[in-house]
């Protein structure tokens, strides 16, 4: 099955729906579609709290400093 096609670039398999809500809030487009390409470091799939995290929402699970 084929990514999720957004403004005609191909999207990773790995975003669900409510992941890609959460970083449409990122206003500048090109750091938006950098991001949903770009997943977080050590990751293989975005996470709803990564997500948050990265367009700057309150996350469920705090990470410490």
């Amino acid at each position: 099955m084929d990514g999720i096609a957004l403004a005609g670039r191909p999207t990773p398999e790995s975003g669900s729906f409510t992941v890609h809500q959460l970083l449409a809030r990122i206003n500048d487009d090109a750091e938006r579609f950098a991001s949903i390409g770009n997943l977080p470091d050590g990751k293989t799939h975005w996470t709803l709290d990564d997500a948050r995290r990265r367009s700057d929402f309150r996350a469920e699970t705090p990470v410490p400093p």
